[in-house]
């Protein structure tokens, strides 16, 4: 994370309180999920109508995909660990199902 992200999103901690932005990544979390949902749905509706629709999908997806990655950094600064680890570990973990065969 940048120098000038950090402090932008310690600022919003700051001034927001970590309870508030905990409820404002659940939010962002729900309405991430809602859009995978709508790309699907797009994506489907595409394949039998050829229409804009996945476009638009896409385009709200990757914005929601932003938002998520702007509130789990600021979940980041608020919950102290050792995260690159934990998440080290799970993509190994990931590797290794992957080279069993498993999902």
């Amino acid at each position: 994370m940048k120098t000038l992200e950090r402090q932008i999103l310690t600022n919003a901690i700051e001034k927001n309180g970590t309870d508030e932005q905990m409820r404002i990544a659940q939010e962002e979390c729900a309405e991430l999920i809602q859009a995978i949902s709508k790309y699907h749905r797009a994506q489907l509706a595409e394949s039998r109508h050829r229409g804009h629709a996945t476009e638009r999908a896409t385009k709200h997806l990757i914005e929601e995909i932003a938002d998520v990655s702007i509130m789990v950094d600021q979940l980041k600064l608020m919950i102290k660990g050792n995260h690159n680890d934990v998440r080290e570990q799970k993509i190994t973990r990931i590797g290794e199902r992957i080279q069993k065969g498993d999902k």
